[in-house]
C-alpha cells in the first residue's frame, strides 16, 4: 500500500533546496541553481506530476563553481551568485580563485523554466571560457520519485540534437507523448545528447550573458503522430515571467486585506507566509485554489485546501469562493469502491501523471477523507457570513446539500450519530483523518484500532458542520430546516461528551473503533474539538490543562501525541511530531473558550519556531523533541516546504487571538476580547474586505488596555468581557 508515510519516508532530500512554482508547475533546485545529484534525489523540474527534466547542472570547462550566496528577485525569481574555484583553461592558461563572477537567474511559467547566466572578468587577461550545461530527462512520475516502484514504464524517445537545442521524449504508456525542450542561446553548440555549450571570449571587466529555456510538452500520441515535425511557440523569457508575476501577486494583494506590524520578529514569518501562499495559490476556470505543497502535494487537496481558505479567507475571500467552487465541481456523485468515493463526498486528491492516468495510484481523483466533507460546510458558511455572497452560495448550494446527505446517510455507516470512515480501495489510504499515516490511530497499549473509526475531531467538523448548514440556511430563509439541524447538533454534542471523554487522560479519546471502545491517548486532535465548538463548557479547563502540559507541548507547537504514549516517536509523520497547522488550529480553540494566555503562550511558541527556521518559513511539520537549550528545532526529513496550511497558521492564530468576525451583510466588523501576540505592540489591518466594503483597522497596545481605531465605510465593535461565542456557534 502506497501511504502518504511511506512515500514520504522513501525520498530523501540532499543539501541545500530552493523551490519555484508556477500552476502546475514546479523546480527544485540546488544551492548552485543545478537540478543535480550523485545521491538519489527530489531535484528536477516537474510538470502536471512528471519529472520533465532530472538533470540541469552548470559548469564552466567541467569545473563546478563556488557559490556565494542566494536570493529572490522581484519578480519571484530565483538569483544565485558564484564565482570561479582555480583551474587551468585551455593552453595551459592559469586561472585564479575568484576572478570569474557569475550570476545565475532561475525564472518558472507554467510548463516553461528560465535561466539566465552573466558571467563578468575580473582577470588582468582576456579568456576563453566554454560554459556548459549538463541535461537529462527521467521523466519519472512524482510517485516513483516517492519511492514506488512499477512493473513497467513506457519507451524513451531517442533525444533530437540541434545547434543549441535538445529534445528529450517519452511515450508513456497512458498514451501521452512527453517532450522536454531544452534551448541555448547565443552561439551555443549540442554535444552529444547529454549537454549544450556556449564558447565565449572574455575581456577584463567586460560580461556576457547566456540564455537557456526550458520548455515541457505533453501530447496525446496520435495527435504527435499526425504533426511530426510541430514546434512549439517560443516559451516566456525572463522578463516576461517576472512581469506576469509581479502583475499577478499586485491582482492578489488588490483583492486581499493587508497584515501590518511593527518591524520586530513576527514581521518576517508574515512577510514570508503570505508569499509563500501567493506561490501555492493557482488561478483556474474556478477561481483561486490552493495547492497543498511542494514537492509531494503539488495538487488540489481538499482537506488542505479547505484548512488554508478557513485560515486566511477573512483577508482574501476570494480564495474561499474559488476553493468551493473547485471541490463542488469535483465531489463525488456516485459509488466508487476503487476511489473510496461515496456520493456527496468532497475529493481527498486530485492528480496528473503517468501512475494516476493508469489507475497504478487511487489518487488521481481519490476521496479517502472523512473529514473534507463537513469542513466544505464550514468553509461555505463562513464565506457567506464574510460576504453576503447570496448569488454564489445558491450556486453552490446543491453540492452543500449533497454533503450534508453525505454526513447523515454515508458517513454515519452504523447509523450511531457518529462519522466514521473505513478503506474501501486497497490502494488507498488506511487512516482517512488529517493524520493518515497507517499507524495514527491505536488504543494506549499501542494496539492498533481496528476501523470504522469515528475520530474526536471528525465528530467536531460534524457539529460545526451543522451549525454552518443551519446558518446558511436562515440566511436563504429556510428557518424551519436551519432550526431541525440546529436541535440536532445540540444533540449530537450530548452524545458525542457521552462516548469520547475520558476522565482517566483528562481528555477526549482519540477515536472510538469500530467495537465503540474508547482509544485513551492524550493527543492535539482536541485542539480541533475545541476549535470545532463541540466540547462542553464543563470540560473547557481540563482540556486547556491538557493543551499546556508537557507531555504534548514541545516548545515549537503542540506534538500530535503524547510523549508519555507506549507509540510515541518524535521522528514520526503524526504520532509525536509538531505540525504548524495543528497547533494554529489549538490556538484558536483555546482562544475559543476564553483560555487566552494558554492561547497566547502557544502561538508565541509557533512565532518561536519561525525565527529559527529558514526565513521564518515554516515546514510542514518537525520533529517531536522538546525545546532544548541550544534552542534549535530538528527539522523532519522530507517535510514539504513550502505547505500551505503551514504558511496560513500564523494568520489562523492570528484571527483567533484577535477574536476578529466579519458580517458581510451589515458590513460590520468585531472583535471579541481581543489580544495581540506577545510579541506585537501594535497591528494594522489594511482594506479588509467585509461584505462590499473595505475597512481599515488598527490594534495597538496601551498599557494594559488593547486601543482599537478604524476608518472606512462599515462598523467596529468591540466586545468584553470574554464569550466562548465563536465560529459558527
Amino acid at each position: 500500500m502506497l501511504s502518504e508515510e511511506t512515500l514520504n519516508a522513501s525520498a530523501v532530500p540532499t543539501g541545500e533546496r530552493h523551490v519555484l512554482k508556477s500552476g502546475n508547475t514546479f523546480a527544485l533546485v540546488d544551492g548552485r541553481g543545478d537540478m543535480f545529484d550523485l545521491a538519489r534525489s527530489e531535484l528536477g523540474l516537474y510538470f502536471r506530476g512528471t519529472r520533465h527534466l532530472s538533470r540541469l547542472s552548470f559548469a564552466v570547462d567541467g569545473v563546478p563553481l563556488l557559490p556565494l550566496g542566494s536570493g529572490t528577485g522581484p519578480g519571484g525569481e530565483l538569483i544565485q551568485e558564484s564565482m570561479n574555484e582555480r583551474f587551468v583553461l585551455p593552453g595551459d592558461q592559469h586561472l585564479p580563485r575568484g576572478v570569474l563572477y557569475f550570476r545565475r537567474t532561475t525564472a518558472l511559467a507554467e510548463g516553461a523554466l528560465s535561466q539566465r547566466v552573466e558571467v563578468t572578468s575580473y582577470a588582468q587577461v582576456p579568456v576563453t571560457l566554454v560554459l556548459r550545461f549538463g541535461l537529462a530527462a527521467d521523466y519519472s512520475d512524482l510517485f516513483e520519485v516517492r519511492g514506488a516502484r512499477r512493473a513497467a514504464r513506457g519507451t524513451t524517445v531517442p533525444t533530437r540534437a540541434e545547434l543549441g537545442t535538445l529534445t528529450f521524449g517519452y511515450q508513456g504508456l497512458d498514451h501521452l507523448l512527453r517532450r522536454t525542450r531544452v534551448t541555448l542561446r547565443p552561439a551555443a553548440t549540442s554535444d552529444g545528447d547529454e549537454w549544450v555549450a556556449s564558447e565565449i571570449d572574455l575581456h577584463p571587466g567586460r560580461s556576457h550573458v547566456v540564455d537557456l529555456t526550458v520548455q515541457c510538452l505533453q501530447t496525446p500520441v496520435a495527435h504527435f503522430d499526425a504533426e511530426p515535425d510541430a514546434r512549439p511557440a517560443p516559451p516566456p523569457d525572463l522578463s516576461e515571467i517576472g512581469a506576469a508575476r509581479r502583475a499577478g501577486d499586485r491582482s492578489w494583494d488588490e483583492r486581499s486585506g493587508r497584515i501590518e506590524l511593527d518591524p520586530g520578529r513576527l514581521s518576517p514569518w508574515f512577510a514570508q507566509s503570505w508569499a509563500d501562499l501567493r506561490l501555492m495559490t493557482v488561478e483556474t476556470e474556478h477561481g483561486s485554489i490552493v495547492h497543498a505543497g511542494v514537492p509531494w502535494f503539488s495538487t488540489l487537496f481538499g482537506r488542505d485546501a479547505l484548512w488554508t481558505a478557513l485560515s486566511v479567507g477573512w483577508l482574501q475571500p476570494d480564495l474561499m469562493r474559488g476553493v468551493l467552487a473547485a471541490l463542488a465541481e469535483s465531489q463525488a456523485l456516485d459509488w466508487d469502491k476503487s476511489r473510496d468515493a461515496e456520493p456527496g463526498k468532497i475529493v481527498h486528491e486530485l492528480r496528473e501523471g503517468e501512475m494516476a492516468n493508469l489507475f497504478e495510484v487511487p489518487f488521481g481523483r481519490y476521496y479517502g477523507s472523512v473529514d473534507s466533507t463537513p469542513l466544505f460546510l464550514v468553509l461555505l458558511a463562513e464565506y457567506l457570513a464574510a460576504t453576503d455572497d447570496v448569488v454564489t452560495v445558491l450556486g453552490l448550494l446543491p453540492a452543500a446539500r449533497r454533503a450534508w446527505n453525505w454526513l447523515g446517510e454515508f458517513g454515519d455507516r452504523d447509523g450511531d450519530g457518529f462519522v466514521e470512515y473505513e478503506r474501501h480501495s486497497p490502494q488507498g489510504l488506511l487512516q482517512q483523518g488529517w493524520k493518515d499515516s497507517h499507524d495514527s490511530v491505536a488504543h494506549e497499549d499501542g494496539a492498533p484500532a481496528v476501523g470504522p473509526i469515528a475520530l474526536c475531531e471528525v465528530q467536531g467538523y460534524a457539529y460545526a458542520a451543522h451549525r454552518a448548514m443551519a446558518q446558511v440556511l436562515h440566511r436563504l430563509g429556510e428557518i424551519r430546516a436551519a432550526s431541525e439541524i440546529e436541535a440536532s447538533a445540540d444533540r449530537l454534542r450530548s452524545q458525542f461528551d457521552e462516548a469520547f471523554w475520558c476522565e482517566d487522560i483528562g481528555m477526549y479519546a482519540l477515536a472510538l473503533d469500530g467495537d465503540k471502545r474508547p482509544c485513551r491517548q492524550r493527543t492535539s486532535n482536541v485542539g480541533h474539538v475545541l476549535w470545532s465548538g463541540i466540547a462542553l463548557q464543563k470540560r473547557h479547563s481540563a482540556l486547556s490543562r491538557a493543551l499546556s502540559e508537557p507531555d504534548l507541548r514541545s516548545g515549537f507547537g503542540l506534538r500530535t501525541l503524547s510523549s508519555a504514549a507506549t507509540t510515541y516517536n518524535p521522528l514520526s509523520y503524526h504520532n509525536g511530531s509538531v505540525w504548524p497547522h495543528d497547533t494554529a488550529i489549538a490556538v484558536a480553540g483555546l482562544a475559543r473558550i476564553g483560555a487566552h494566555q494558554e492561547a497566547l503562550a502557544l502561538y508565541d511558541e509557533l512565532a518561536h519556531l519561525a525565527a529559527r527556521v529558514e526565513r521564518g518559513r515554516l515546514p510542514e511539520l518537525i520533529c517531536g523533541f522538546a525545546r532544548g537549550d541550544d534552542d534549535r528545532p530538528t527539522l523532519y526529513p522530507v517535510a514539504c516546504s513550502p505547505q500551505a496550511w503551514a504558511s496560513a497558521a500564523c494568520f489562523l492564530g492570528l484571527r483567533a487571538l484577535i477574536g476578529i468576525e466579519l458580517d458581510g451583510r451589515s458590513g460590520s466588523v468585531l472583535f471579541r476580547s481581543p489580544h495581540l501576540p506577545s510579541r506585537a505592540d501594535r497591528l494594522r489591518i489594511m482594506r479588509l474586505p467585509v461584505g462590499h466594503q473595505r475597512i481599515d483597522v488598527m490594534l495597538e497596545r496601551d498599557g494594559a488596555e488593547l486601543r482599537i481605531e478604524s476608518s472606512g465605510r462599515g462598523t467596529v465593535t468591540l466586545v468584553e468581557p470574554p464569550s466562548s461565542h465563536a465560529l459558527n456557534e
